[in-house]
């Protein structure tokens, strides 16, 4: 039995699967409009094809990424993220049996549409139908990796992109009343980092190309090396 198991983060798309070896990688939660390109003899067919419209994805989308902030954009564009994981694992959809994602607290009400777009969809003219979806409390695992489903009290604190929530369980049980999630991320974060590095460079940078130079501390704009230090502290 194959399980592709992918968290559907605001800001990275995270992946795990079990090929011999656990495997893991993650990638920018980044998708633009494919423009294609006019110039010479460049060819450029690296797009997505999804629902009569085309589209970048991972890295190749930063530049011109559509707002990931909107809490229906997961939803919209989650089957082009799977089919780009499953291209980057080197899977056929085909071969997995078990597509198991997580959803925050926060937009618990959208489960079910999250778990309907993903069971069967088209993404450049792939097929892609799994036999079972499962849907989890976003930041959930972290009590079957650390062994503490038979504890007693544990709560989960999951800051991620664009929600910050804290899960309390007991002997691995979710306590519902005792759940708390808000739109407190980091995104919060990226967004006042977003507005030096414009005020540096004068180019409008976009969340989602912010939110990888702030991993890497700095940005390279005509030539010129800025340190975002200061920003990010």
């Amino acid at each position: 039995m194959t399980i592709l198991a992918i968290d559907l983060g605001y800001g990275h798309i995270k992946v795990a699967y079990k090929d011999g070896k656990m495997k893991e990688f993650k990638f920018p939660t980044a998708i633009s409009v494919y423009e294609g390109s006019n110039y010479g003899s460049y060819s450029d067919d690296n797009f997505f094809e999804y629902k009569g419209e085309k589209y970048n994805v991972g890295e190749d989308a930063l530049m011109d990424a559509i707002d990931s902030r909107d809490p229906d954009f997961l939803i919209k564009y989650a089957p082009v993220f799977v089919a780009y994981a499953l291209k980057l694992a080197g899977l056929k959809p085909d071969k997995i049996d078990i597509l198991s994602t997580g959803i925050s607290v926060l937009n618990w009400a959208r489960m079910e549409d999250l778990r309907d777009v993903l069971k069967s969809f088209s993404v450049s003219g792939t097929k892609y139908r799994f036999q079972k979806v499962v849907m989890s409390v976003q930041g959930q695992g972290i009590i079957f990796d650390e062994g503490l489903e038979k504890n007693g009290n544990v709560v989960v604190v999951d800051g991620g992109y664009l929600t910050l929530d804290l899960i309390p369980f007991v002997g691995g049980r979710l306590i519902s009343k005792g759940v708390y999630a808000d739109h407190f991320g980091a995104s919060r974060i990226v967004e006042d980092v977003q507005r030096s590095v414009i005020e540096m460079t004068g180019i409008d940078y976009t969340l989602q190309e912010v939110n990888e130079m702030i991993r890497d501390g700095f940005v390279t704009s005509n030539g010129k090396k800025h340190d975002l230090t200061k920003a990010i502290e």
